[in-house]
């Protein structure tokens, strides 16, 4: 007869390496934090928060430190980016939000935008 012993596997952590210097940069506090959770201290990775102040700061603070990273993250939400609900024109949110995007694709393609939407 077979024996019939299960291995069971553990899970071990996986140490994340990379040489790139990463920034990600986060609409608020909410959001870093669940992010620095997710990552722990990653020394190549920094994680800061612009404290909900829009599409247009976070383009600001990325120019102003575009030379000290190679690759940057932005973690936002669209609720700054949504059309007027009475007029339906699009916001002004909608045009910064959209000039980042194409901001971080010509500094790196390799530069993500993550939107977190709430349910």
């Amino acid at each position: 007869m077979a024996s019939s012993k299960k291995f069971v596997r553990k899970r071990v952590a996986k140490n994340i390496k990379t040489s790139v210097k990463i920034l990600i940069v986060c609409e608020g506090l909410t959001e870093s934090t669940y992010i620095k959770d997710l990552l722990g201290d990653i020394s190549n990775i920094e994680i800061v928060s612009i404290d909900g102040a829009g599409y247009g700061k976070f383009k600001n603070y990325i120019e102003s430190n575009e030379n000290l990273f190679k690759v940057f993250l932005v973690v936002a939400d669209l609720d700054k980016a949504q059309p007027d609900p009475q007029t339906g024109k699009t916001s002004n949110g909608y045009h910064l939000l959209n000039g980042l995007i194409a901001y971080l694709h010509k500094l790196n393609k390799q530069n993500t935008i993550f939107y977190l939407i709430q349910i």
